[in-house]
């Protein structure tokens, strides 16, 4: 939900902002106060929203997977996520692992040239 009404746009989402309440549009920052979550789990879940595949994101609303797994698996491409999902629960798990451990790797080796 926080990342649906972080950075909402003037006449963007109307029907939603007003159902939560909102008058203006809300920084990321402002949605995690409100919601009472991080700022990072809001910016997981906008990932998720912009590049996860409608079975991703149904799985976070349903609380099958957590945003910050989901955030991760938004990183393949969707032909890749589609299969990732439908290995099920442990696929998921290991390969949200991978892709940590390979973005950790490229952010070392970027630091070290």
């Amino acid at each position: 939900m926080a990342g649906r009404i972080a950075n909402l746009q003037d006449g963007q989402r109307k029907d939603f902002a007003e159902a939560a309440q909102i008058c203006a549009p809300l920084s990321q920052s402002d949605a995690a106060d409100m919601l009472n979550v991080s700022r990072r789990s809001v910016q997981s879940a906008h990932k998720v929203q912009e590049d996860g595949i409608p079975e991703l994101i149904e799985a976070v609303e349903k609380g099958d997977m957590s945003v910050s797994t989901a955030a991760e698996i938004s990183e393949l491409p969707e032909d890749e996520q589609v299969e990732v999902i439908a290995r099920g629960e442990k696929e998921i798990m290991a390969k949200a692992a991978e892709i940590k451990i390979r973005q950790r790797v490229a952010k070392e080796v970027g630091l070290r040239f």
